[in-house]
């Protein structure tokens, strides 16, 4: 399972958008289709680096990255 939380101007503003996806392709499909309409085509990839993020509890947090942009998080724990 992946939790994901796109990039806004607060942690509740992102929470509220949070999104669960089965695997990271389903995530990575979602966010590249979320900003097609902006960008067009796309590269949506996931750092490789974590940290904990003790507010929300999630502690495996990556960046989510479109063109090396961070456009939100996601957390990897199974």
């Amino acid at each position: 399972m992946v939790l994901y939380r796109p990039h806004r101007g607060s942690l509740d503003d992102s929470m509220a958008l949070m999104r669960t996806f089965k695997n990271t392709d389903d995530m990575i499909k979602y966010v590249q289709a979320d900003w097609y309409d902006f960008i067009g085509e796309c590269v949506c990839t996931i750092d490789t680096e974590s940290t904990d993020d003790d507010r929300i509890g999630w502690h495996n947090t990556h960046y989510v990255l479109i063109n090396g942009n961070c456009v939100g998080m996601c957390n990897l724990e199974e």
